[in-house]
């Protein structure tokens, strides 16, 4: 997926999403010819071909809430990242590579992110985030707000998302045009940068995605295949 920062520059942050047979996370992460690793330092469009500002894994095995391992530093001379993911296989996994838009790189602002035995990450933007930021954490339920670690949209989103109804009705919850939702918050404040995301959320028995464009959605996952942005 191919986005816009606010002054016009094309970025992007990468991820994969695997729901199936078990799988081991290097077959997709590491060894694949356009594994996500691969990517990170060679991706062919962007305005850089660098995902060099962290990155994170999150599967599920025999729990029901999920495994993270992420850290700040690029994916591809992470020692740790080679061997985790050559050693361990889930039926679900989530792979991300952070190419940071407006907040600080660290590790509570890389992906992907979890509350309870769910897991999201997220590429693109909202638009005009930093003049929305203060009102998007308001829209995060007291209840959920212990969970706010880092400063990105992203994380925001996904703490919103969870006082949405996350947990009864996943994918109604990501989709939801609700009036004080984050993409009717960019309408409401004439913020001219578009609102151009996907996100993707997993829990032990499956992934669900959403694709926004404005304030369109449709769904982007299919079981069988890893989803690779």
């Amino acid at each position: 997926m191919d986005c816009l920062h606010e002054n016009g520059d094309r970025l992007m942050c990468r991820f994969l999403a695997w729901i199936g047979a078990p799988r081991f996370l290097d077959d997709f992460v590491v060894k694949a010819d356009q594994s996500l690793v691969t990517l990170s330092r060679s991706a062919l469009v962007g305005k850089t071909s660098l995902n060099a500002d962290g990155f994170g894994l999150a599967w599920y095995s025999e729990r029901d809430t999920p495994c993270i391992y992420k850290d700040v530093y690029p994916a591809w001379p992470d020692a740790n990242l080679m061997q985790i993911a050559s050693h361990t296989k889930a039926r679900v996994f989530l792979a991300h590579v952070r190419a940071s838009t407006s907040t600080a790189t660290s590790r509570n602002n890389c992906h992907p992110f979890s509350r309870g035995r769910w897991s999201f990450m997220h590429n693109g933007q909202l638009g005009g985030h930093l003049k929305l930021r203060q009102k998007l954490d308001g829209m995060i339920p007291l209840e959920c707000y212990d969970q706010r670690y880092g400063a990105t949209d992203s994380e925001a989103i996904f703490l919103v998302a969870a006082g949405l109804g996350l947990d009864q009705a996943p994918i109604v919850a990501m989709e939801r045009n609700h009036p004080s939702s984050p993409a009717a918050l960019a309408r409401v404040r004439y913020v001219k940068s578009p609102t151009l995301m996907r996100l993707v959320q997993s829990g032990m028995l499956g992934v669900a995605g959403v694709s926004f464009s404005g304030v369109i959605y449709a769904p982007i996952s299919q079981p069988g295949f890893p989803r690779l942005c």
